[in-house]
């Protein structure tokens, strides 16, 4: 064996030595900088989500109390409107129209679009409707139902209250009749047309 052939015998193995010992501290640096990129990506997320949640809970009141105030003047608006319905439909009376069926035995009163009361000659028609139908039939054996329809208003409470007064009103003429007050009914129906209007009470007589 020559020289040559001995020494790269005896250095092979000190050559992977120093390679398998670079390999390591290279794989090491690599670890050591993934942790080290790990810890501040963590420390900067831990200071940066408190400040965004702050931000976004700070939006979130600034829009609720956008909403109340919309709410506030909505509600403002609604009672208003509500105060000048109860003005207008007060003791309004225009023009009224009656139909009286075929049989006699029901009556529709067709009220203005601004009218609850009821008019003089309505009231006095009225009157003598109820006194025709008892002078042919025996009150005990009579029963009334009267029914009004909700008016087309948006406010619920405006149009029931306008149908519930109308039909009060129209009651009013059979109060001190001989028909006996528990044979009385009244009723308010969900918007409904009836000779082309809304705007309407039903004296509906029925013989037991």
């Amino acid at each position: 064996m020559s020289a040559s052939d001995d020494l790269e015998s005896h250095s092979w193995p000190g050559f992977v030595d120093i390679l398998s010992a670079a390999i390591m501290m290279f794989v090491f640096f690599v670890l050591v900088t993934a942790l080290a990129l790990f810890i501040q990506v963590i420390t900067f997320t831990s200071k940066e989500d408190p400040i965004s949640a702050l931000d976004v809970q700070q939006q979130q009141i600034s829009d609720l109390e956008v909403e109340n105030r919309e709410l506030r003047e909505s509600l403002a608006g609604l009672q208003q409107k509500i105060k000048e319905t109860d003005a207008t439909f007060s003791e309004s009376a225009e023009d009224q129209k009656l139909h009286i069926s075929d049989d006699g035995l029901s009556l529709v009163v067709v009220f203005g679009p601004t009218s609850i009361t009821l008019t003089d000659d309505s009231d006095k028609r009225l009157r003598e409707f109820a006194a025709n139908v008892l002078s042919r039939y025996n009150p005990n054996r009579l029963s009334l139902q009267l029914s009004s329809s909700k008016s087309t208003s948006p406010i619920e409470t405006i149009a029931r209250k306008i149908a519930v007064a109308r039909m009060f009103n129209v009651r009013n003429a059979f109060i001190n009749s001989e028909l006996p007050k528990d044979k009385l009914r009244m009723d308010v129906v969900e918007p409904t047309k009836l000779e082309g209007t809304y705007e309407w009470t039903k004296v509906q007589f029925k013989v037991d």
